[in-house]
């Protein structure tokens, strides 16, 4: 268990980009923007699901 520690602290300490101001704003709106991001996804492929759930019904009948 200690060494998964290790090797995810090591993995998360390591720059994404090159860019210290990119990196910057990554940490500021990261979390919500990614949290909003698949917030949309979940809904947009839940509507999707439904859809094509309501319309194989109908299609039933």
């Amino acid at each position: 268990m200690a060494r998964l520690a290790v090797a995810l602290g090591a993995l998360a300490s390591r720059a994404v980009t090159r860019s210290a101001g990119y990196g910057v704003a990554v940490l500021i709106t990261g979390a919500a923007g990614v949290g909003l991001l698949l917030t949309g996804w979940a809904v947009a492929w839940t509507a999707v699901a439904l859809t094509g759930y309501a319309w194989e019904r109908r299609t039933r009948s």
